[in-house]
């Protein structure tokens, strides 16, 4: 089985961080083309106008 989650990383004064899961063998392009443009629009104050097919074009590089 693959793992998702990374061990989480140590820093001084007792801090830590963990890395994103990988979700891209998990979401189809259009459910990853959805969540890209709420991160835009919630978060970036971007337009939403990526798509399935760009995100399939990226998947392939």
């Amino acid at each position: 089985m693959r793992a998702y989650f990374q061990e989480a990383q140590h820093f001084a004064n007792r801090e830590r961080i963990q890395s994103m899961p990988d979700f891209g063998d998990r979401l189809s392009d259009q459910q990853i083309a959805d969540l890209v443009n709420y991160l835009r629009v919630a978060y970036g104050g971007l337009a939403e106008d990526i798509g399935a097919e760009q995100v399939k074009v990226l998947r392939e590089h």
